[in-house]
């Protein structure tokens, strides 16, 4: 290649590479915003400033401390002035932090937290009815109808969901969800519901709840959740069945505190898909309900079937988690009340946080979490001993705690 090419080559490559002189470095900064006080100080420094540029100029003899003394007077025009101008741009700061905070997620208003969520076709979860199965008791071939209404003793309004038939036995049992959604339609095993209106041929004209209570009741999705969803949305791209896609179709339409995808051995091949599922609140986790099962089900769809969202092919298993309480034996110093309530909280904290369905628990992770409880100086965890495993469906919450004395 001969000389002046590659001058000119090099001369290229100079011009084209970045600049790492030190006056031509860009230094990103936070930018703080001044608060009201700040701003009127620098208001009054810059009308004084003007003041004495114009004196000067007009050649009159005025001191630095009078004009200061003009602009700064809690009485004067100029001080009214320098407040108003300071006062309107602290708001001014203020809308354009706010307008910051709604350009991302985290920090973004609920209604624009909403907006976000809505170009990824995420939107908040309603409040669900509890559902659940009652028991009705009468004359055998006795037809119960659908949207047969019972009432609760709190005056709470539920009916059946489909149609049944009274057994020979006398005893049927039907679907049931509560009218209003929420968690007030929640109730226990064994509550009793009160026809709103006779049928005939039931004795007594009531219905019983069954052992899984009516359960699944919750109220709208709160901020946090709807967030956590989007950004998990954002970090993994839908892929039409893979294992992080059943948790979101579930979540989409059940407050499921945990959700995880494990592989099955199948009937109609060699490989089943497997959704664990635990209802409630992360802090605590209960084992999903038959019917709450079986809406799951529906909803991600069964084999072979033109319904659901899973891909049509999948062999999919809704499985109920199983809960397995975590026991503790423990020494902590000071060992006062106050410091082993503050382990509780902060172990309780960490298993929410942290604890998922089939992994495992990390034991250093947990003893920094029994550190960063207050007034704890030093801690000695003796139980569990090591990282805890546990099995595919099961899920650790926290378990009784074995004081040891220093």
């Amino acid at each position: 290649m001969d000389a002046p090419r590659r001058s000119r080559l090099h001369d290229r490559h100079r011009r084209s590479a970045p600049d790492d002189r030190p006056h031509c470095r860009r230094r990103l900064m936070p930018f703080s915003i001044q608060t009201p006080r700040e701003l009127l100080d620098q208001a009054h420094a810059d009308m004084e400033a003007a003041i004495l540029r114009v004196v000067a100029a007009k050649g009159d003899d005025v001191s630095a401390d009078a004009v200061a003394r003009s602009v700064r007077s809690p009485h004067g025009m100029l001080n009214a002035i320098c407040t108003v101008y300071a006062t309107g741009l602290w708001g001014a700061h203020q809308h354009h932090r706010w307008n910051g905070d709604q350009l991302i997620a985290d920090t973004a208003e609920f209604e624009n937290l909403r907006l976000h969520a809505a170009s990824y076709d995420i939107f908040p979860r309603p409040a669900t009815r509890a559902i659940g199965r009652v028991l009705f008791e009468g004359a055998p071939s006795t037809a119960i109808p659908q949207g047969l209404r019972l009432r609760a003793v709190s005056g709470m309004v539920y009916e059946t969901t489909e149609s049944a038939e009274i057994e020979a036995s006398g005893e049927v049992l039907a679907d049931a969800q509560a009218i209003e959604p929420g968690t007030p339609g929640n109730l226990g095993a064994g509550s009793v519901l009160t026809l709103v209106s006779p049928l005939a041929g039931l004795d007594p004209q009531s219905a019983t709840v069954d052992e899984d209570g009516l359960a699944g009741g919750e109220d709208a999705e709160n901020p946090q959740s709807l967030l956590d969803r989007y950004i998990t949305r954002k970090r993994q791209a839908p892929m039409g069945g893979a294992a992080y896609d059943y948790p979101r179709w579930v979540l989409e339409e059940f407050p499921a505190s945990h959700v995880k995808t494990v592989p099955l051995q199948g009937e109609c091949r060699d490989i089943a898909v497997g959704v664990v599922v635990a209802m409630g609140a992360r802090e605590d986790p209960r084992v999903p309900t038959a019917a709450e099962i079986e809406a799951i089900s529906r909803h991600l769809g069964r084999i072979n079937a033109p319904q659901g969202v899973r891909p049509v092919t999948a062999d999919v298993r809704v499985l109920p988690v199983t809960i397995q309480p975590l026991s503790f034996r423990l020494e902590v110093d000071p060992d006062t009340p106050g410091v082993r309530n503050a382990v509780v909280d902060a172990i309780a904290s960490f298993m929410a946080r942290e604890a998922e369905i089939g992994e495992r628990l990390s034991y250093s992770r947990l003893s920094e979490a029994i550190s960063g409880a207050p007034g704890e100086r030093r801690h000695f965890l003796m139980e569990p001993a090591r990282d805890v495993q546990p099995n595919q469906t099961t899920l650790l919450v926290p378990g009784p705690i074995q004081w040891v004395a220093p």
